[in-house]
């Protein structure tokens, strides 16, 4: 992801009023890890290291970016979950 595109969704992250402080944190994660069409592979494990949330913290709170609309989910490749993110 281009470094100016990075930093103007970011902005738009934190200053979305939908999200808690940690969605916006799973996001920020999301849109560093994502690549140019916006896909994410990782690992509750990864992201729990990460962001240090537990990995049920984690999990509730990509289903909860999933429902809210901010990532779709692909499909579990047998180890990781891969999501896109939404272009909402």
């Amino acid at each position: 992801m281009k470094k100016e595109l990075f930093y103007e969704l970011t902005r738009y992250i934190f200053d979305d009023t939908n999200l808690t402080s940690k969605e916006k944190l799973l996001m920020i994660f999301f849109l560093q890890k994502s690549d140019k069409q916006g896909y994410v592979i990782a690992t509750n494990e990864e992201i729990s290291k990460t962001t240090n949330f537990s990995k049920r913290m984690v999990s509730d709170y990509v289903k909860s970016l999933i429902e809210k609309g901010y990532l779709d989910y692909v499909k579990f490749n047998g180890k990781a979950r891969i999501l896109q993110i939404s272009r909402k």
